[in-house]
């Protein structure tokens, strides 16, 4: 992503309801708060944080001074 400004940035990994299968592990929702400078940023996460799966990802940026970005919503796909 990249910001005009430094910025705290909000991160939601929400499941995608999938086929419920026999013996299959609920996936959990993952919610990350990271600070983040002007400029392209990354965020990274840890192996096995998320289990394999569809997600929908919502981010948003909140500046120093309380402004808050548009909220952009992906779905990602998490390997196994």
């Amino acid at each position: 992503m990249t910001l005009s400004e430094a910025a705290t940035v909000k991160a939601t990994f929400k499941p995608v309801p999938a086929k419920k299968r026999k013996g299959q592990r609920k996936r959990k929702t993952l919610r990350l708060t990271r600070r983040a400078v002007a400029g392209v940023n990354t965020i990274s996460i840890r192996k096995r944080k998320l289990r394999p799966g569809k997600y929908r990802l919502s981010i948003s940026a909140t500046d120093a001074a309380g402004n808050k970005s548009k909220t952009i919503v992906r779905k990602v796909k998490v390997k196994g």
